[in-house]
């Protein structure tokens, strides 16, 4: 909260699957937003992906290298 407040924005990564990265996001108050998995974001266009960042609120099934 403190972070958003002050206009940064917060993502969650994630090697977990869809309902556990959604329960972690609950918890910590990122009700909304998109998850979208790891395969889903291999098959995005950094154009597509820079468009959509802030809806965005989690990356779930993500690889190491996509952590990165």
């Amino acid at each position: 909260k403190e972070l958003a407040e002050a206009g940064i924005g917060v993502k969650i990564l994630s090697g977990d699957n869809e309902r556990v990265t959604h329960h972690v996001c609950e918890m910590l108050g990122f009700v909304e937003g998109k998850i979208i998995t790891g395969d889903a974001l291999s098959k995005m266009s950094d154009e597509a992906l820079s468009a959509s960042i802030d809806e965005i609120k989690a990356f779930c099934r993500v690889t190491p290298q996509q952590k990165s």
